[in-house]
Formats: C-alpha cells, sequence, structure tokens
C-alpha cells in the first residue's frame, strides 16, 4: 500500500488549506502528512467521498484497481 503524499492531494485538485482541514478534522498529524504522507487505507477508512477520489488515483497511478 502507497502513502498518499500531498502531491496527489493537489493532482486531483485539492489544496493545501482544504486538505489540513480536513486531515486535522480526522486526527491525522500534519507535519506528519507533509514529511511522509498518509496511507492510502487509513485515508480511505475516513469513507469520504473527496479522500476515496484521491486514494483511488494514487491507487491508479500504482497500477493497484
Amino acid at each position: 500500500m502507497a502513502n498518499v503524499k500531498m502531491s496527489d492531494m493537489r493532482a486531483v485538485g485539492y489544496c493545501r488549506r482544504g486538505v489540513k482541514v480536513f486531515l486535522e478534522s480526522h486526527g491525522f498529524d500534519w507535519k506528519t502528512f507533509i514529511n511522509e504522507g498518509v496511507p492510502e487505507e487509513l485515508l480511505a477508512a475516513t469513507g469520504d467521498a473527496q479522500a476515496l477520489k484521491v486514494v483511488d488515483y494514487v491507487r491508479e497511478q500504482n497500477g493497484q484497481q
């Protein structure tokens, strides 16, 4: 499984501010996300449609779909 990074978020059209608010509201650490990303399965577990969109993108980029 891959980590979702800010570059992935930007690739699907998400802004930094919105990503930060979303991640922090779901208990993710912003600094850790910036440095390491967040595991796609944890992001998908939020069930949020926008999170699932970026997870699908990352999986497609890694040939997982």
